[in-house]
């Protein structure tokens, strides 16, 4: 089994609670969604959503369906 099919099936992951707060206290998003960005963090991935707010405040890390399909 590769690592990216793993870290797809392993189940539930721990992010760290002081990881969070630094996103939230740098944005404007939400402690649930500053979860997604710390999980993508954690992982070393691009976070892929339609969340404005989210694709405002992290550029570096989050794409829209759109970006990702046309491998921006």
């Amino acid at each position: 089994m590769d690592e990216a099919h793993y870290a797809l099936t392993a189940g539930e992951h721990q992010v760290k609670d002081s990881v969070v707060f630094d996103l939230i206290q740098g944005s404007r998003c939400s402690s649930y969604d500053c979860e997604f960005v710390a999980l993508a963090l954690a992982m070393k991935t691009t976070l892929v959503t339609e969340d404005q707010a989210l694709l405002r405040s992290f550029p570096a890390l989050c794409r829209s369906l759109a970006q990702t399909l046309a491998g921006a």
